[in-house]
């Protein structure tokens, strides 16, 4: 309620910076702040969000579709690793 009379007036700000910067890269950090507050946003506005979708939904799908950069390992072998690699230091 508070919000919604700004809402527009933010999510325009969001769209001109986005084209300002020639669609920015998916993977960069602006680009995911915005996400995150166009998700925020969407969840203030509801169904008056709708013509907002066509300025978030393609950032949106190539940021889905980057490499995360991150592995997961078994938390055993990594402390079983640790100790390891402390064991043959020297001070």
């Amino acid at each position: 309620e508070t919000f919604a009379p700004h809402a527009a007036a933010v999510m325009e700000a969001m769209i001109s910076a986005q084209q300002q910067h020639g669609g920015a890269a998916a993977d960069d950090s602006q680009m995911s702040f915005m996400l995150q507050a166009s998700a925020r946003i969407c969840k203030c506005l509801g169904d008056a969000f709708v013509p907002y979708l066509p300025h978030v939904i393609p950032p949106l799908l190539h940021s889905a579709q980057l490499d995360p950069e991150l592995s997961v390992t078994d938390a055993d072998v990594a402390v079983n690793e640790e100790e390891e690699e402390e064991e043959g230091v020297e001070s």
